[in-house]
């Protein structure tokens, strides 16, 4: 697949700004994990006891993937055993109040027991049948495998290989010390078709880069097209739709430290861009994604990063970003300190860091995994509160489900439409339909949320309006009111 690298015009105009230009600011809180793995088995997006919050997740196995596999409304988790002897594999079926009732699944094939395996997942429905099914990659043998868990209802069968990636000096990973991740499975729509579609990422030695878009076809099957192979690069992703046209693109901090976004076309190309080491004053602190979010609620999205601070002698790093502007250019924000470290060869600061709204104020914040290397607060989960005035909509988000603010049962042409969405799932849009058509679609979430403001020109008369918010994998839930317009 052909790539266009650009370097826009505004963002080298913009390459030349030395002030600092921050549109919000975060406040650290710590929380002990105290459980010897610095969160490493608490990374996966779940909300246990429904009240639209994401949980912290502590459990004797490694939690790879969630959602409601059984359709009770609560949600569930799929749990790798490294060290569970004949059976490896368990979903553990949530109560609604952080307990699980655990059943075992089929084992990955080959994974041996005791010897702890790469294992990556994401929850989607790729068969369409209207149960979230779990797609896996895994290394083994000196092979990158992906599969499917497909979800019948009452238990998970496990698929032939989708896809398989030789690498080829049968290793896969950068330097040793390098923290970038080798594989990443990252879940989107990158077509913009309503089928789920996975970034496959693999570093297969030191700068030897390979990207693949798998592209589902809602029926459980995939067509792999490479995006770049072999690539003297060393990127750590995230995915989210950073230009509201419905197809999913990929953001990356790269090892020179700088950051790239490879924005999804038609034709199921791509355009890179660049932001800068020099823009970014040289904070990047290389090996992890980046988190993407609308920071401080201008309409646009912004890219968080772990940062070094400027005084680098300090061993001080923390969160910064980078913010969009109307114009989808860029300003470089300020730096929020987390913690010191240790300095030494091969320290692992942090395992990763999520985006998520945690104090229920439709303002994304950061959470990050410290480990024990951190100097001040060891193996905790560092909160980075979103401290900013703006909001990313005026309908606050419900525990699970589709919350309606306006309009009432009357009212006044135009009429302003606002609602909010969680989901067990990764949101992709938000629509509004009139009577049957529908009217606005609009791409403004956050990891499980979704916000929509709209305003819109009825005829008098009453109509019948329905919301819908829709994940990657095309499943949609949907609310519906009548209004009147006098």
């Amino acid at each position: 697949m052909a790539i266009t690298r650009v370097l826009p015009t505004a963002l080298l105009a913009l390459a030349t700004v030395a002030t600092l230009s921050a549109q919000t600011t975060f406040m650290p809180r710590y929380t002990a994990l105290n459980n010897g793995s610095g969160g490493q088995a608490s990374t996966v997006l779940a909300d246990l006891n429904g009240d639209g919050t994401p949980d912290l997740i502590k459990a004797p196995y490694t939690a790879i993937a969630a959602g409601d596999f059984n359709g009770d409304g609560k949600d569930d988790v799929f749990f790798y055993d490294y060290a569970g002897g004949s059976q490896l594999f368990y979903v553990g079926y949530g109560n609604g109040s952080g307990g699980f009732t655990y059943k075992p699944v089929p084992n990955l094939p080959g994974l041996v027991t005791g010897e702890q395996s790469l294992v990556l997942a994401q929850t989607a429905d790729i068969n369409s049948d209207g149960r979230p099914d779990v797609v896996v990659a895994y290394f083994l043998a000196g092979y990158v495998y992906v599969r499917a868990y497909i979800n019948t209802g009452t238990t998970f069968t496990l698929t032939s290989a989708l896809f398989s990636y030789k690498a080829p000096n049968g290793s896969i990973g950068g330097a040793t010390g390098d923290f970038t991740p080798p594989v990443q499975l990252l879940l989107g729509d990158y077509d913009a078709d309503g089928h789920a579609d996975f970034a496959l990422r693999i570093l297969a030695g030191s700068q030897q880069d390979n990207l693949w878009i798998l592209y589902g076809d809602g029926q459980g099957h995939i067509t792999a097209k490479a995006v770049y192979s072999n690539r003297q690069s060393e990127f750590a992703f995230a995915a989210a739709d950073m230009n509201d046209d419905g197809r999913t693109d990929l953001v990356g901090t790269n090892s020179d430290g700088s950051i790239h976004t490879f924005q999804s076309a038609v034709g199921r190309a791509f355009t890179e861009s660049v932001i800068s080491a020099s823009f970014l004053q040289n904070t990047v602190y290389t090996s992890y994604p980046p988190v993407i979010a609308d920071f401080d609620g201008n309409g646009y999205k912004d890219i968080g990063y772990i940062a070094r601070a400027l005084n680098s002698g300090t061993n001080q790093l923390g969160l910064r970003a980078v913010y969009q502007t109307p114009t989808h250019a860029w300003t470089l924000g300020g730096f929020t300190a987390v913690d010191t470290f240790q300095s030494y060869f091969g320290d692992n600061p942090f395992f990763t860091l999520v985006a998520a709204d945690y104090t229920k104020d439709a303002k994304p914040d950061v959470i990050l995994f410290a480990t024990t290397d951190a100097n001040t607060h060891p193996d905790s989960a560092d909160f980075l509160i979103n401290t900013g005035t703006h909001a990313v909509g005026s309908c606050a988000a419900p525990a699970i489900g589709i919350h309606v603010c306006s309009p009432g049962a009357s009212s006044a042409s135009p009429v302003k439409f606002s609602f909010s969405a969680t989901s067990f799932y990764p949101l992709r849009k938000m629509e509004v339909w009139v009577d049957g058509v529908k009217k606005s679609e609009t791409y403004h979430v956050f990891a499980n949320q979704g916000f929509s403001d709209v305003s819109l020109a009825l005829s008098a008369g009453k109509h019948t309006v329905s919301f819908f918010s829709g994940t990657y994998d095309g499943g949609v839930t949907k609310k519906t009111i009548t209004v009147t317009v006098p």
